[in-house]
């Protein structure tokens, strides 16, 4: 799934593709400036009225990256406090599973839906990948180098937290299957451009974790600013 907001992707003649509509948006014009010789992506800014969504500063773009022996995937995580959790049909792409058995597939997976692009919240600043594993071996969850800022990947499986730095790989070994409760991506709150929690929020609703993954008690940030520097945040 590819996004005009986030994405420069150039369609060949005669290249297929699946449109996702908004329910307000009856026709899409493609227009003559959008055509060009070359492989070369145009670089096309957002129109003022564009919707609040596409125009947050606070948007942070995760692009995660699953690889194995020879199947790469990818599926996008957008912290936008303008998204819902819900699933928004202008900034938010399900899933298309490959027909392909053997390929690797990935995912994040919220309530029944399977994402490939999940723009919300940040909320408690994690999100649970899924993954469709074709073979047994080696793979590698990885973090794009223009990632906003480092995330922790958990491993249930194994128990352990691990903080990858934007261009950084996680490496685990997997049977094939549908794994969709192993791993969570945790996102450093840090860079998410939240200055403040909601007033009122219960401690079990809004767990705190420091920048190691670690959960912290949550009481004292109720209603306060939590948005502090590295040093602050590991005392």
């Amino acid at each position: 799934a590819f996004s005009p907001v986030d994405d420069k992707y150039i369609l060949s003649p005669g290249e297929a593709f699946f449109v996702q509509r908004p329910v307000d948006e009856e026709n899409i014009t493609f227009t003559a400036a959008g055509r060009q010789t070359h492989r070369h992506p145009l670089d096309i800014q957002v129109p003022a009225n564009a919707p609040a969504y596409a125009q947050a500063a606070s948007r942070m773009v995760y692009n995660l990256t699953l690889v194995g022996e020879d199947m790469t995937d990818r599926t996008r995580v957008v912290l936008n406090e303008r998204a819902s959790m819900d699933y928004e049909l202008q900034c938010d792409a399900s899933k298309f599973m490959s027909e392909n058995a053997d390929q690797a597939q990935l995912y994040t997976v919220c309530g029944d839906v399977r994402y490939a692009i999940n723009e919300r919240p940040a909320a408690d600043c994690q999100a649970m990948l899924g993954m469709q594993i074709g073979k047994s071996g080696s793979y590698t969850l990885s973090i794009a180098e223009d990632a906003p800022s480092s995330v922790v990947v958990l491993d249930r499986l194994l128990g352990t937290s691990t903080t990858l730095e934007p261009g950084e790989g996680y490496t685990f070994v997997a049977e094939p299957g549908t794994i969709e409760n192993r791993f969570t991506v945790r996102f450093n709150a840090e860079a998410t451009g939240i200055d403040q929690m909601a007033e009122g929020v219960e401690k079990a609703d809004t767990p705190a974790y420091n920048l190691a993954g670690q959960r912290v008690d949550a009481d004292k940030y109720q209603g306060v600013v939590v948005k502090k520097n590295r040093k602050q945040l590991q005392k």
